[in-house]
């Protein structure tokens, strides 16, 4: 086996075969050569550097693309999830979730998908009005919200709401907010409160 560089000349993501171009060698273009399946579609454009794997050194048309390795560094999915660290009592003027921040800086430009959960409980019955939380990304707050609302004293929810936000290589800060509609009352944001963060590269799914 033996290894050359080559440079992408064409794509295929039907058939996820690739037209190359051996470096060294500007007459030799191969073409229908199969590329590995774990490199992405949107790292696969015309001249694109790749790493091309020959099977049978007297075989030139016996060969595979393994890698490519100009253009921008992708990244798994990472995640991580945060939980409430004390019990926040609600008040009608949004307030940050103990524990539910994280501040950070993307390695490159990504989506962040942000699943926040929020255990909400009323003390007092529908006193309290709506419950509700938000994710606030660098200080500024969603308008879509998980919220409930109350009937009896001691009722309690568990609320779910999902944002997918576009993040740039710079410093962010996601927090979760909770708070109540309504002055009377004694409503809380209780223990099994939770916010999940996902990021992904900036590509099609």
């Amino acid at each position: 086996m033996d290894i050359r560089r080559g440079i992408i000349r064409a794509f295929d993501s039907g058939t996820y075969l690739a037209d190359v171009q051996i470096v060294g060698s500007m007459a030799t273009m191969l073409t229908g050569v199969p590329v590995a399946k774990q490199i992405g579609a949107d790292l696969l454009t015309s001249g694109t550097k790749c790493g091309v794997l020959f099977f049978d050194e007297t075989n030139p048309s016996d060969a595979c693309v393994v890698f490519v390795y100009d253009g921008a560094p992708t990244y798994a999915l990472r995640s991580e999830r945060l939980v409430i660290t004390s019990v926040l009592t609600l008040t009608t003027s949004w307030q940050d979730v103990p524990g539910c921040t994280k501040t950070f800086t993307p390695p490159v430009a990504c989506r962040a998908v942000v699943i926040i959960v929020p255990h909400l409980l009323s003390e007092t019955g529908a006193d309290v009005g709506i419950m509700q939380a938000r994710l606030n990304v660098d200080g500024v707050g969603e308008d879509k919200y998980a919220e409930a609302r109350f009937v009896d004293a001691w009722d309690r929810y568990t609320v779910a709401q999902t944002y997918v936000k576009q993040l740039s290589a710079t410093q962010h800060t996601l927090k979760m907010q909770a708070r109540k509609t309504d002055a009377g009352g004694t409503a809380r944001c209780y223990i099994q409160t939770t916010m999940t963060i996902f990021l992904l590269p900036d590509v099609g799914l």
